[in-house]
């Protein structure tokens, strides 16, 4: 809660707001305020849509390649979603996309995990600490920065660890 909590407080209102991997549009829905325009991105159509949210069913990738040159947006949003990407991709493409299509003073917000498991769980590909994010956001000002090992019950109610890395970093005005 305080991710998101200290993510959408630096959204202004009335600003766009792109959510990668938006799932069910729970988050989106949720920025979806005082005239805040919300992109939601998702490979699934979801199940039920969310008033003032814009759905666009595609792959992360594919819309990411396809970004018009000129759209720009306030905030970018990536809850739970980079572990399912190939790394190099991450690094060398997205995030750089993301930054160049980042308005100046706006912000890139990213939470991400690491669940380890036995057998490995596949679709876990990549895991991210802090300091190697923000080496893609070199000169922003960095409003929070944590990593923690957490418990939570997974599909079959077992107690699992896992690591949790949590970045949001604003762009420079200047």
């Amino acid at each position: 809660a305080k991710f998101f909590g200290t993510f959408a407080a630096q959204v202004p209102p009335g600003g766009t707001v792109v959510d990668l991997g938006a799932g069910d549009g729970t988050l989106a829905q949720k920025l979806a305020v005082d005239g805040t325009r919300v992109i939601a991105v998702d490979s699934k159509e979801p199940s039920m849509r969310k008033l003032g949210v814009e759905w666009i069913i595609s792959s992360v990738q594919d819309w990411v390649n396809a970004m018009a040159p000129d759209f720009t947006a306030d905030a970018f949003l990536l809850k739970n979603i980079l572990q399912f990407m190939e790394k190099a991709w991450v690094l060398e493409t997205l995030l750089p996309t993301l930054a160049m299509h980042l308005k100046r003073g706006g912000v890139i917000g990213i939470e991400t995990f690491h669940a380890p498991s036995d057998p490995p769980f596949k679709t876990h590909i990549s895991f991210y600490r802090a300091t190697e994010l923000q080496k893609s956001f070199k000169g922003w000002k960095v409003i929070l920065q944590e990593e923690s090992e957490e418990t939570a019950k997974d599909i079959n109610k077992n107690e699992k660890k896992f690591s949790l890395t949590r970045i949001i970093v604003r762009k420079q005005v200047n």
